[in-house]
This record gives structure tokens, sequence and C-alpha cells, in this order.
């Protein structure tokens, strides 16, 4: 007579991990956890007012001029230059194959904000209350050989 194994002993047994059920539904909770504290941390930070020294709007000047600077150079082509207003346009951004349009303005008068537009979009101001704002160029033609 052969010995057959006993398997109820097997049942007796610890559980040696997790299911995939255990486990997918602990990952589950825990993105809904870190979904709640993402959308709180955005709602908390887009409440606070902005910090309006003039440090920090120095700050911000500093940041957009950058910004201006930065898609200068990477203009392809200039559609219009003013005292006031810049519209370049630049290489693909957007990933529909096509160069982009953007366009630095300001109406000249002092308060009123420096805008920022991106294709056909709708202006957003860049910054806000500019006092001064003149763009000027120093232009040369190159032949080819």
């Amino acid at each position: 007579m052969t010995s057959r194994p006993h398997f109820g002993s097997a049942l007796r047994r610890p559980r040696q991990g997790y299911t995939l059920v255990e486990l997918v539904m602990a990952m589950m909770s825990a993105s809904a956890l870190v979904g709640g504290l993402a959308a709180t941390v955005f709602l908390s930070t887009s409440v606070q007012s902005r910090d309006s020294t003039p440090g920090a709007d120095a700050n911000r000047a500093s940041l957009a001029l950058s910004q201006l600077a930065a898609d200068v150079r990477q203009a392809i082509r200039f559609r219009e230059r003013t005292a006031t207003a810049i519209t370049i346009q630049v290489p693909d951004r957007d990933g529909d194959a096509t160069n982009d349009t953007i366009r630095y303005s300001w109406s000249g008068t002092a308060g009123d904000p420096l805008m920022y537009q991106f294709n056909t979009e709708t202006a957003i101001t860049l910054i806000a209350d500019v006092k001064q704002f003149e763009l000027t160029a120093i232009t040369r033609q190159i032949l080819a050989p």
C-alpha cells in the first residue's frame, strides 16, 4: 500500500505572502490617498495670495524676461518687432508638426500687464502692473557666399 500525501496539511501552514487581489486593493487605496493629498496641496497653493513685495516682483520680471530671451534665441523668424511687442516663430512645441507662434506685448501704458500668447490661444498675463517695457534690436543681414 502506497502512502498518499496528506493535502490537509498544506491548509494548516501559515500564509507566505499576499494575493494579487490584496495587492491591487492596497495600491488603489494608496493611489486615492495620494490623489487626495495632491489635490489638497494644489488648492492650498492656488488660494494663497501672491507675494507683491518689490523683491518678488523683480524676481517675476526677471523670470519672464529670461523666458522671452530663451524664446527669441530659438526664433526661426520674426513676424512683428516693435518697441512694445514682438511676434516670433519657433520650432514645433505642441507636437502638431508645424512651427509655433509666440507673441509678447505691452500696451505702452504704465500699469498694464505684459501679455504672452501662444499660437491662437488666449493671451495670458505674464507680468502684471508693468511700469516700463521697451524692446530694441540690433539687426544685421548675413549674405550667403
